[in-house]
């Protein structure tokens, strides 16, 4: 028996009446759209992945020398050249590198000591005050030393107080091959950085401060 009745649209003989049969793969509207809208939302995040990763360099090394406060290194940045080994501080022209911001170093910036990434060095002479330590002078023959507790570039006053200001005494830094420098006559102070700028302070006894006062050492 016909599960269909055996009746047709039109009668004998016209087409069957019987449902049509689904199509293979035929897909709902409904399911394609959200296909559709899924791939273009994969695509995008894609996008938006690679857009956050590929951050150019030059952002990231100033992103970076901004967390360490360290001051971004330039073009003409200066880098003590390697060595076989750790350079011993003594007299003649050096390079001070800081530990906490390598690439910068000790100079001269409008009267004041700085750490700067396009530096030129120092000469380093016998200290004025004791002649175990040392002093630092610039090529125009003016002395690093403090005042006020800033470190500055003066001439020479021949005075007993300005010797003793710009004499400083080395001492091992934080690493191994690196010096600290402390005040002849504040000798509970050392040579520090505070950003740029450099100071004699007392140490905190933290590993930041013990960083911003050591040295790495290469000849000039």
């Amino acid at each position: 028996m016909d599960p269909y009745g055996g009746g047709t649209v039109y009668g004998k003989g016209g087409a069957e009446a019987r449902p049509p049969k689904r199509r293979f793969g035929a897909v709902h509207p409904g399911v394609t759209a959200g296909v559709a809208f899924g791939m273009v939302a994969a695509f995008a995040l894609g996008w938006f992945i690679w857009q956050t990763t590929s951050e150019p360099s030059t952002l990231r090394d100033l992103n970076d020398a901004a967390d360490a406060g360290a001051p971004p290194a330039s073009a003409g940045a200066v880098s003590p050249t390697p060595s076989e080994g750790p350079v011993e501080l003594g007299v003649g022209a050096f390079k001070l590198e800081s530990v906490k911001s390598p690439g910068s170093i000790m100079s001269k910036v409008d009267g004041l000591a700085v750490i700067t990434a396009t530096g030129g060095g120092l000469q380093v002479v016998q200290g004025l005050a004791d002649p175990a330590c040392f002093s630092f002078h610039t090529e125009d023959d003016t002395y690093m030393r403090h005042s006020g507790y800033r470190l500055r570039f003066d001439a020479n006053d021949d005075s007993d107080l300005f010797k003793k200001d710009a004499t400083f005494c080395p001492e091992d830094g934080v690493e191994p091959g690196t010096v600290t420098l402390r005040s002849v006559n504040y000798p509970d102070h050392v040579v520090h950085h505070r950003n740029v700028e450099l100071w004699i302070d007392e140490s905190d006894d933290s590993d930041e401060f013990a960083r911003a006062s050591s040295f790495t050492v290469a000849k000039g």
